[in-house]
């Protein structure tokens, strides 16, 4: 494509849904668009004032992206098909009491889109654009608002499968079968070329660690205030079952990419050992007044 070439239409997500031939394909997009409407409904819900929905419109390219333009989210057919084409993970296998399937067929694809559209809709709700133009625009600051976004992402789309499952699994399941789904999926990105090795982006090795962090720390009961001082019930416990989670996963994802040498628990250890985390937690201090005041939400 040259300067002078069309650029690929967008459709809005209802304009491509409606466009799509009848048939398994559709019905599992529809299965990946309706999750995610549920995921963005749930963070207006817990926004706690009036936040517009998200346009979300389809980019007709084959590439790999997702991104948020304030309150659009373009997301491209290209990132749809990858998600439905990677093979899911047996739950069976990595997730301790030998849970079963959950209720979705395609959970765990559609647990990564919505993760995903969760993820750009929260940087157009917590201001990020504004606020990082206040600063040097530094790739810490960068790194420290995708971060930002992928837990408060997380941290609904618990929720949300909480909501589904909570009467069939108890809560430790639940939290296993998140974070089984999501890690299985990001390790996945990580075999497109460039999306592993960070940028403006932390490397995808620390969002994971984040995230398992996250999974680890959330209150079971739904909203409730979270002491800062004090571990959540049963934590060391939640630790211990996601880091073997991600363990066994990590052992099928290696089946199927032997080539691939990163041991994301070696890295983890020696991660939490070296207070790698400070990274983020420096950076974020200097973002989080200014994030809070401008976008009038908690952080």
């Amino acid at each position: 494509m040259n300067l002078f070439d069309p650029m690929p239409p967008a459709l809005h997500a209802q304009e491509y849904f409606d466009l799509l031939e009848a048939g398994e394909r559709k019905d599992r997009i529809g299965a990946l668009f309706h999750y995610a409407e549920q995921l963005t409904n749930l963070i207006q819900a817990h926004i706690g004032f009036p936040v517009e929905a998200p346009i979300v419109k389809i980019k007709l390219v084959n590439s790999f992206f997702a991104e948020a333009i304030f309150n659009q989210i373009e997301i491209s057919q290209g990132f749809i098909d990858f998600c439905l084409a990677i093979p899911p993970v047996p739950f069976s296998e990595v997730i301790e009491c030998q849970a079963g399937d959950p209720l979705m067929p395609d959970y765990q694809h559609c647990a990564v889109f919505a993760w995903t559209v969760g993820h750009e809709y929260f940087h157009g709700i917590r201001a990020h654009g504004e606020v990082l133009r206040q600063f040097s625009g530094s790739q810490e600051h960068q790194q420290a608002v995708e971060i930002d976004s992928d837990l408060f992402a997380v941290g609904l789309l618990y929720r949300l499968t909480q909501g589904h499952l909570a009467w069939l699994y108890p809560d430790s399941i639940i939290r296993q079968i998140v974070f089984a789904s999501l890690f299985w999926g990001i390790r996945h990105f990580g075999q497109l070329p460039g999306l592993s090795e960070g940028g403006t982006h932390p490397p995808l090795r620390e969002r994971l660690y984040h995230i398992m962090i996250k999974l680890t720390h959330l209150n079971e009961v739904p909203f409730t205030q979270v002491d800062p001082g004090k571990m959540p019930e049963g934590f060391e416990r939640t630790a211990k079952l996601l880091e073997n989670v991600a363990g066994k996963t990590e052992r099928l994802f290696k089946q199927r990419f032997p080539e691939d040498l990163f041991d994301f628990q070696q890295f983890s250890d020696e991660f939490a050992r070296a207070g790698g985390w400070t990274k983020f937690t420096n950076a974020w201090e200097e973002l989080r007044g200014p994030v809070s005041s401008i976008s009038s939400t908690k952080t």
